[in-house]
């Protein structure tokens, strides 16, 4: 079995979950669910190479056991502020709010199966107060970049959730 980035991530969120669903109710994508492999394909670092490089081995978790989630929405903002809105009817209805790292990307096809309700924001550092109060979670996430550990939360930053994360930039200045 491989074992990469993928099962890192897995292993990760499987001990987060699994603390998780001793206070709420949750689906936990157990072990016997998942299946790690790989595939060849071009990443991130190869299509930047002169001239591009071959295929690289990419991991690839799947995922079964009856467990489903779908997207119900993705903004158009740049990839940096994020946000998708994921449903799944074989999960509670607990809902989660989840700010994140680019790491957390690994993450986000577990814990859209763990909840009825998630909503990832990233790639961030910060928890929005505005954006909990508006959602509602039943519970917040925050998966922080290493390189940001050492700052402290900011509570009087004057950009609100909606300035940084639903900003249109379908516009051509937007894109700029």
């Amino acid at each position: 079995m491989y074992k990469g980035q993928e099962y890192g991530a897995y292993r990760n969120y499987l001990t987060v979950c699994r603390a998780i669903a001793r206070e709420l109710d949750v689906r936990v994508v157990e072990p016997a669910d998942v299946t790690f492999a790989t595939k060849q394909a071009f990443g991130d670092l190869s299509i930047l190479r002169l001239p591009e490089g071959r295929p690289e081995t990419i991991p690839l978790a799947v995922i079964r056991g009856g467990h489903r989630a779908h997207t119900v929405s993705k903004n158009t903002t740049v990839v940096r502020n994020r946000v998708i809105r994921m449903r799944s009817d074989t999960a509670p209805a607990t809902a989660a709010l989840i700010f994140h790292d680019s790491y957390a990307t690994a993450q986000a096809k577990f814990w859209a199966r763990s909840f009825g309700r998630t909503t990832f924001a990233g790639v961030t550092h910060r928890v929005y107060l505005d954006a909990v109060a508006r959602e509602r979670p039943d519970v917040v996430i925050s998966i922080m970049a290493e390189h940001r550990l050492f700052e402290w939360p900011n509570d009087h930053d004057p950009w609100t959730f909606a300035d940084d994360f639903e900003s249109d930039c379908r516009s051509p200045a937007g894109r700029r």
